[in-house]
């Protein structure tokens, strides 16, 4: 099983969160999205999108990484299980994931590229737009881990894994995380869990700054 991916990237942390949480072994192949070359070789011998994360597992290629995870879930015996087999906890955990992808990931690396060309006058409109939707997507979870442990209450699962990987971006686009108490604690713990741990320490210099973030 091989991992290309960019540490970088929100989408990659939360695959390789699940990969070490599930203790998978597999190979790592860190891309440079910013070299040509990689990119092209990436659209041509994995995922023509030329998108990361992607998962080679024997003749498999599998691109989008929730559907990452839920293929990493179809080992039944590596817990923990991030998709409960319960329908309602399965629609709740998809539904938090989605809204981390939705309502922090795509504003945060819109806010991180607006922020080098920002010129027009009505740009600005639109970053408040993008801010008012990390604002309002914050508030959700915090008041959803207001004393829990984890988004479905006692166990990880794949809401808690996107949501990981997601709030690490956001001080680096100007958001400010102490309004969200209950949020924030709930990062310090997931931070300190050997699985992101593992994922600092595994993944060089990029890795090494997630540490410090």
């Amino acid at each position: 099983m091989k991992l290309y991916y960019c540490p970088c990237c929100a989408h990659s942390r939360k695959v390789l969160l699940a990969l070490y949480e599930k203790n998978i072994p597999f190979e790592g192949e860190l891309i440079n999205t910013r070299d040509p070359v990689s990119m092209k070789r990436l659209r041509s011998d994995q995922n023509p999108f030329g998108a990361l994360p992607c998962l080679v597992d024997g003749e498999e290629r599998v691109f989008e990484p929730s559907v990452i995870v839920e293929y990493l879930d179809q080992f039944g015996d590596l817990e923990p299980q991030l998709i409960p087999e319960d329908r309602e906890l399965a629609r709740k955990t998809r539904a938090f994931d989605r809204i981390s992808e939705l309502y922090l990931v795509e504003p945060a690396m819109w806010l991180r590229a607006k922020s080098r060309t920002l010129e027009k006058p009505e740009d600005e409109a639109d970053v408040q737009k993008r801010r008012s939707m990390v604002e309002t997507a914050m508030s959700l979870f915090d008041r959803e881990l207001r004393g829990k442990n984890f988004l479905l209450n006692n166990r990880l699962s794949l809401g808690d894994l996107s949501l990981a990987g997601a709030m690490v971006d956001l001080p680096a686009v100007g958001v400010d995380l102490s309004p969200w108490t209950h949020a924030a604690r709930w990062s310090r713990r997931m931070a300190a869990r050997p699985s992101w741990r593992r994922m600092t320490t595994d993944s060089g210099p990029q890795g090494a700054a997630l540490a410090s973030a």
